[in-house]
């Protein structure tokens, strides 16, 4: 771990320079990512389902139910979250008329409603306690800017003025961060009310996290040997690195604020903080999806239910 760690301060120097770079080239985004193409169509979007899993302890192990596909059908069903209560999951589906819009599984009556009908395009839905449901809203005319969809039917920007947003964590009333579009993908927080937006990191992953009781958040820089896991203060912008992790695997979430669990494979493993010695271990393997990817993985606040992505 201290090699990696080696590896992970000497890309830091690099990403300096990209990071002075961008700031002065003041880039703009070229392109939009895989993920956000409105203009795709059905079939030349990944094919992936959204499975569900129980957590429990036994033996003061970490257990997993066998997962459920809660989805099932042909085509893109994506970017699983929870509602506050854990009783049912908002996602963004692609259907017949190549439109992305929010969805949401009922758990205990597996049913699936409709969410967002709209002519733009809806990823990536978050409950903001108190608030309301956030989306990255693809507009008519390409802007990605975050969305909030009010309890009482209401839509408004979060930030009107913040624009080309792939992912982000709404990390407090204050701050959102998020990865730009940009060519280079770059970490930026914004300021939710002056809507200012200060570059903070470049080369970064999609897989942003509010760290649980706290104001930090946590984000992935990836590089071709080694992707690194920083936490950051979003006021100070002071990082440090958590941990490290191979090549290719960016996406995780947070058990309580001790323990990140990362999808690998057709397997889940955990990172504790406060062990001894602190190393991935594998805590779950599922048979059934062998051959399969898992990916983009989504925690129940309660920390009892696992939602995540794999392909069909």
């Amino acid at each position: 771990m201290n090699f990696f760690k080696l590896i992970a301060d000497t890309l830091a120097l690099a990403r300096v320079f990209y990071l002075v770079l961008l700031q002065t080239l003041n880039m703009h985004k070229p392109f939009l990512w895989l993920l956000l193409l409105p203009t795709l169509s059905q079939a030349q979007l990944p094919a992936v389902d959204i499975y569900l899993s129980e957590i429990f302890w036994a033996d003061k192990t970490m257990q997993f139910s066998a997962p459920v596909n809660i989805t099932q059908r042909p085509g893109y069903d994506n970017q699983p979250s929870f509602a506050v209560d854990g009783k049912a999951v908002y996602y963004t589906s692609i259907r017949e008329n190549d439109q992305a819009d929010i969805y949401m599984y009922d758990i205990a009556a597996q049913s699936t409603k409709q969410i967002t009908q709209t002519n733009t395009s809806e990823y990536s839905p978050v409950i903001q306690l108190g608030e309301g449901l956030t989306v990255v809203m693809v507009e008519p005319d390409s802007s990605q800017r975050l969305w909030l969809f009010r309890s009482d039917g209401s839509q408004v920007p979060l930030m009107d003025k913040v624009d080309s947003i792939g992912y982000y964590a709404v990390v407090n009333e204050k701050y959102v961060a998020f990865f730009k579009v940009t060519e280079i993908p770059t970490l930026v927080i914004a300021d939710r009310k002056k809507q200012r937006e200060h570059t903070v990191d470049v080369n970064v992953g999609r897989c942003i996290k509010q760290i649980p009781f706290s104001n930090a958040f946590s984000y992935i820089v990836k590089s071709d040997s080694i992707n690194t896991i920083y936490q950051m203060d979003p006021k100070t912008h002071e990082r440090s690195i958590i941990t490290t992790c191979p090549a290719g695997y960016e996406d995780y979430v947070w058990y309580n604020n001790s323990v990140i669990l990362m999808a690998r494979e057709n397997g889940i493993y955990a990172y504790n903080l406060f062990s001894a010695n602190p190393d991935w271990v594998k805590v779950a393997e599922f048979p059934a999806l062998a051959g399969k990817q898992i990916f983009r993985l989504a925690l129940s606040w309660d920390n009892t239910k696992l939602a995540f992505v794999a392909t069909e």
